[in-house]
């Protein structure tokens, strides 16, 4: 793979320096810090291991500015690490949506016609597709209930044929 070239002349140098100086947003200053490592010649693998962040991140923020470069001049290019995007997507569902999905889950899913007394990941999936025709897997709507503030609850299995007199019993002897 090829090493990744950030610009090692003296305005370059010059510029993120001072940006560095001028800077209060500390994750400017850190990405700025990568950017004038690169300079001096450290690979991505080295910068990553002496700060102790990922091979990706500093790849990232090195692509970001190297991609400007063509753009615009270094001082406008240094200003645009401020806003680097983040390593995650945004969410499906904005705010409006998740808290009326946190009120319809405060709600029995009978009401809504389903046929299950408990909500799960599946149910909650084909409800959010149904209300608001978004797509949610069920491993997602599960992360869901934990962000929304609920717990999973799964109902105890009933043995179909047992006497419920005698399964007392046990329950009462078992420990003693």
């Amino acid at each position: 793979m090829r090493r990744l070239q950030i610009p090692n002349d003296a305005e370059t140098i010059a510029e993120l320096k001072a940006e560095r100086n001028r800077t209060k947003d500390k994750n400017v200053a850190q990405r700025i810090d990568y950017l004038l490592m690169l300079a001096n010649g450290s690979s991505c693998y080295q910068v990553a291991q002496q700060v102790g962040r990922g091979v990706r991140t500093i790849e990232r923020v090195a692509h970001r500015f190297i991609d400007e470069q063509d753009k615009k001049k270094a001082e406008e290019r240094v200003k645009s690490l401020a806003n680097l995007p983040k390593g995650y997507k945004p969410t499906v569902l904005n705010e409006e949506e998740q808290a009326r999905v946190a009120a319809d889950l405060r709600r029995n899913p009978r009401e809504f016609g389903y046929n299950q007394n408990a909500w799960d990941g599946k149910l909650m999936s084909h409800h959010i597709q149904v209300t608001f025709n978004k797509q949610l897997r069920p491993r997602q709507c599960q992360r869901w209930f934990h962000r929304l503030g609920f717990r999973q609850r799964k109902p105890r299995p009933v043995i179909a044929k047992g006497d419920p007199v005698a399964q007392d019993e046990c329950k009462k002897n078992f420990w003693s």
